[in-house]
């Protein structure tokens, strides 16, 4: 008898934390995490190893993503996936500093094929002669249900004040 009632609650235990797991909201919110992990970039590393993060960036892109960025000024509008990769591997060659905390999840809206996700995390962007972001940023991912995965189609962020 108590063998099957821990089976039971085992089994029981086991689908909900699986359909939590899966849930559209559990899995926009790992995306975004990822995204930003593949963003920070490990500056120990050589400039070409660093590059190759363009490779993990691709499958989180929609063909066309519309970037909002109070800086710098020629980093805004709607870029196709191909040009957003390129800057990413420029990003990669030549920052001093790249890097993103763990975001901290303020609202996740899920409609049908479409996700908006905002969210604050600490930014530290920094190139030579140049600081982009250091502090805390609110940022707002809108993403489109694709065929396998979602994918980023707006990206938009400002400093906190």
């Amino acid at each position: 008898m108590k063998k099957r009632l821990l089976i039971s609650i085992v089994s029981i235990f086991t689908v909900l934390s699986a359909a939590w797991w899966f849930s559209p909201e559990q899995v926009i919110k790992r995306r975004s995490i990822s995204l930003f992990e593949i963003l920070t970039i490990d500056l120990s590393k050589p400039p070409t190893t660093r590059a190759l993060a363009v490779y993990s960036l691709h499958p989180y892109l929609a063909t066309e993503v519309e970037v909002s960025t109070p800086t710098p000024e020629e980093a805004n509008g709607t870029f196709a996936r191909e040009e957003l990769e390129s800057a990413f591997s420029s990003i990669c060659q030549h920052a001093l500093q790249c890097r993103f905390s763990e975001p901290v999840f303020e609202q996740v809206s899920i409609d049908g094929k479409r996700a908006s996700v905002e969210l604050n995390l600490q930014a530290n962007v920094e190139f030579p002669g140049l600081r982009i972001a250091d502090g805390p940023f609110r940022v707002k991912l809108d993403w489109l249900r694709g065929e396998k995965d979602w994918l980023l189609e707006r990206a938009a962020g400002e400093p906190v004040k």
